[in-house]
């Protein structure tokens, strides 16, 4: 497992807020590779931009639709963050944005492009270790977002960015195959590897700063704690047990310490929610309600976790824990 010192400097959220003109965001802290984009206060569409597919070229999670083009949104890629247009779905004059952003790095994050054929075959990747999730979608046709996870492995699709689909067996997914440390498999479906279709891929792996992984949940106010080994900058949560459940967003900047109160959800346009959901903890995160989409009596769930703080930092002695907070 890769050890990375500082989180920070690979993921961050960054809030902001619009001016219905072209604004510069800056503090990300890096140069983004990956930027998604949510208005907060309204119904709007997600929005994702990569530096492989470039500027002005919009995605939308919660859309099965192919990749757009709009002048107004996000314009430029920076040394510490990206630049916005005057498009009221992420730069909206007064309305509160967030934006969630990583950085391509070895054993963290990985973007692939590559044209279908049709027919089972391996994809390369520069991950440089095994991916633990990783979405694949196409940007030239309408269709679904893709997930593989590793807690429901290549016999199954993990479910859906855009809807609120479980897992789905079919071998014509990832051909049933396992990723490695250096190609993933795609079947013969048109969702992952239709014939001239152009895809992108994101991809991501276990770190001292990113875990990828399932717990169940106890339909408790007192709910099922899930050790990370890192302080949790964001969390992405999704119900593997049952069909109608969102995906649900939380993350350390939308809320103060420690109790994290407000959720978006990846497959809807809808605004932001406030509940008493979660605490995020030194070394992991909580449940605090019984909740379905979260904590629910036996059900399964699938996270992505990205870190604020790792539990582990290389030193020339080894590991050694940081500070809990």
């Amino acid at each position: 497992m890769a050890i990375i010192d500082n989180p920070r400097n690979f993921f961050n959220t960054k809030l902001y807020t619009g001016n219905s003109g072209t604004q510069a965001i800056t503090g990300v802290g890096f140069a983004p590779n990956i930027v998604w984009l949510k208005r907060r206060d309204a119904y709007a569409g997600w929005k994702q931009f990569d530096t492989v597919r470039g500027v002005n070229k919009p995605m939308a999670t919660n859309s099965s639709n192919s990749q757009g083009s709009d002048t107004n949104m996000l314009t430029a890629f920076g040394s510490d963050g990206f630049t916005l247009g005057s498009s009221t779905d992420v730069n909206n004059n007064t309305s509160p944005n967030v934006s969630w952003n990583w950085i391509e790095k070895a054993g963290v994050c990985d973007i692939v492009s590559f044209t279908g054929n049709g027919s089972a075959r391996t994809i390369s990747h520069s991950l440089g270790s095994i991916p633990t999730f990783f979405v694949v979608k196409s940007i030239s046709n309408s269709t679904s977002w893709a997930c593989y996870h590793q807690s429901q492995g290549a016999t199954k699709i993990a479910g859906l960015f855009n809807d609120q689909s479980a897992p789905e067996s079919n071998a014509n997914f990832f051909n049933n195959t396992e990723p490695t440390s250096s190609v993933f498999s795609v079947g013969s479906d048109n969702t992952l590897n239709g014939n001239g279709r152009t895809f992108i891929a994101y991809l991501f792996g276990d770190t001292s700063m990113s875990k990828m992984g399932s717990y169940i949940g106890n339909g408790n106010a007192d709910g099922t704690f899930v050790p990370l080994n890192f302080s949790p900058a964001m969390i992405l949560v999704k119900c593997t047990s049952a069909s109608n459940e969102n995906w649900m967003m939380v993350d350390n900047k939308r809320i103060g310490f420690n109790t994290k109160n407000e959720q978006l959800f990846p497959n809807t346009p809808d605004d932001e929610e406030t509940n008493t959901e979660v605490n995020f903890l030194s070394n992991g995160f909580k449940l605090l309600r019984d909740n379905s989409r979260m904590n629910g009596t036996n059900a399964t769930y699938m996270y992505l976790a990205f870190a604020e703080n790792s539990f582990v930092t290389s030193t020339t002695n080894g590991s050694i824990p940081t500070p809990a907070r």
